[in-house]
């Protein structure tokens, strides 16, 4: 479970964040960059550059489909 609330819209962290949350043995696996990138695709996580750096949010156009995948 995570310790930081979900970042939706405007609210954002920087995209290696998004690793941290995970076991460490599969933190730089071919599936979980594929898992990602499905995730960018489906819109619902958006990514931008901010400060040089890629930051993500959740989309909050996605909320309800999102929250049904998770609960």
């Amino acid at each position: 479970m995570s310790l930081h609330p979900p970042r939706w819209g405007a609210a954002h962290t920087e995209e290696i964040n998004l690793f941290k949350g995970l076991p460490k043995h599969i933190r730089g696996e071919k599936i979980v960059k594929m898992a990602l990138e499905e995730l960018y695709k489906k819109e619902m996580i958006i990514r931008f550059k901010k400060t040089n750096q890629l930051h993500v949010s959740l989309n909050p156009q996605k909320k309800k489909e999102i929250e049904d995948l998770l609960f």
